[in-house]
């Protein structure tokens, strides 16, 4: 893996990481709201997203590329959810815009798999 594969898919883990620890790191800014549901919500949603940062850690070739795919199916779907919500239209606008950032990231994550030379 590159180092700017490598450097996405540990910030990609991070974010995850950190969403589970301290679910208002994700619910604060898009306004979601402070309860034990939502805190349930968001970590679902970070163990979902570590479970996939792992994923594209653990493999390379045809699976790493299926790996990041189902990662921006992921981050598009949330981006689509969040913005059919009802939130408060600057947190719904800020929830669409991490989704669509995570889901470029990950673009990209795919860009450098697809291009990176085939060993052996």
């Amino acid at each position: 893996m590159t180092w700017p594969v490598t450097g996405f898919v540990a910030a990609t883990a991070t974010y995850a990481a950190a969403t589970l620890v301290r679910p208002s790191v994700l619910s604060g800014p898009v306004r979601l709201g402070a309860s034990p549901a939502t805190d349930a919500l968001v970590r679902a949603v970070g163990v979902r997203d570590l479970a996939s940062g792992l994923a594209l850690v653990a493999t390379s070739g045809h699976a790493g590329a299926a790996a990041s795919a189902v990662r921006i199916g992921s981050d598009l779907g949330d981006a689509v959810v969040f913005g059919l919500s009802d939130l408060p239209a600057d947190g719904r606008r800020k929830a669409v815009c991490v989704a669509l950032g995570w889901a470029a990231l990950n673009g990209v994550v795919l860009a450098l798999r697809l291009g990176a030379p085939r060993r052996g």
